[in-house]
């Protein structure tokens, strides 16, 4: 006697239960904080690649089932009892993928604080804490860009979403890197107008 997909919990069309798939998700946000904090940048931004491709792939099983007119000779691959359970599953990547950013982003952002609070003690020192921050930063715009822009998915029914996506990724990191800059003018102001000299005027 066969099992109901709605008695396994299993995903169709992704071959997994979904608790399993969820349990694994969780796994990997939690175990983002200790690579970061470990330098393991190269590694942490390929679990995030495969977040979002993992993220752009549901939605394309999606958008082929709901938009079938950018498909010739469209056919149906689910159910609607299926379709929604990729739906379900597809929100919560997105929300995963959403927070791995997130974490990244928290990271760099702690780097920028740490060199404006060093660079009151220390000018050197705090000055390179900041360098690092930027580099880093700038880092992970560059894969994003690498990685992304020049390999987006041509079909029309997933193509606006992933400009979306690239937009939004960059838009987050080069507002922090605006911000953590702002930071170190200011803070750097400060210290110069005690001097009677602005640079910045």
């Amino acid at each position: 006697m066969s099992t109901s997909n709605s008695d396994n919990n299993t995903i169709p069309g992704v071959g997994i239960e979904d608790q399993e798939i969820i349990g694994i998700l969780e796994r990997i946000v939690s175990l983002s904080q200790n690579l970061l904090e470990k330098n393991q940048h190269v590694l942490v931004f390929n679990i995030f690649l495969h977040l979002v491709r993992n993220d752009l792939h549901l939605r394309k099983k999606i958008a082929y089932e709901l938009f079938p007119g950018a498909v010739d000779d469209f056919q149906p691959q689910y159910t609607q009892e299926e379709l929604n359970s990729i739906i379900q599953l597809q929100t919560f990547a997105n929300n995963y993928r959403i927070q791995f950013l997130v974490r990244i982003t928290d990271y760099i952002v702690g780097k920028y604080k740490k060199a404006t609070e060093m660079v009151k003690k220390d000018f050197n020192e705090g000055t390179r804490l900041f360098k690092n921050a930027q580099d880093l930063d700038f880092w992970y715009i560059k894969q994003i860009k690498s990685s992304f822009k020049d390999s987006l998915n041509l079909d029309k029914s997933i193509s606006e979403f992933e400009n979306q996506m690239y937009d939004e990724m960059v838009q987050v990191l080069t507002e922090v890197s605006e911000t953590g800059l702002n930071s170190m003018q200011k803070i750097l102001k400060e210290a110069l107008q005690k001097f009677r000299f602005d640079p910045f005027k």
